[in-house]
């Protein structure tokens, strides 16, 4: 065993710390939240964020929670109506089954959507930029619920 040679430095940014590349900078440029006065804004903005993917994490959990149930009531009413021998009654009942199904497995992807948006930032070096960023879902969800009315 002989003793080797540490291997020669990469070219590229030095280890040491430079003024012009620290923590608050990404590939060079200033993040948002390096900036003293943007912190407690940015800190409130992701706040919001987090509240609004929460908010609609829940409402399609509920969602797929309903079309549980929605697909549970027209299974019975499809048997009951078998069993009654009502053909026509039946056939509307499957076709509750095949909607409710539908239903829920969109609920269920967009409770898997906000569930990924929810945690994947979190891994991130922007995590709270990416969270402030969130916070215009509220004013998405303003804007469908002036389009439904």
């Amino acid at each position: 065993m002989g003793c080797t040679e540490p291997p020669p430095a990469l070219p590229g940014p030095s280890s040491e710390k430079s003024d012009s590349v620290g923590p608050a900078r990404l590939h060079g440029i200033p993040a948002l939240g390096s900036f003293p006065a943007m912190q407690s804004a940015l800190t409130i903005l992701a706040v919001f964020g987090v509240l609004a993917v929460l908010w609609l994490l829940a409402g399609a959990l509920l969602r797929a929670a309903r079309g549980g149930v929605d697909h549970f009531l027209a299974r019975e009413s499809a048997a009951v109506r078998a069993r009654r021998g009502d053909i026509t009654g039946m056939v509307e009942a499957e076709g509750w089954m095949r909607q409710a199904r539908r239903d829920r497995r969109a609920a269920l992807l967009m409770t898997g959507l906000w569930t990924a948006l929810l945690v994947a930032p979190a891994f991130s070096p922007v995590t709270r930029e990416i969270y402030a960023a969130y916070s215009i879902l509220w004013l998405v969800r303003l804007a469908a619920r002036e389009r439904r009315s």
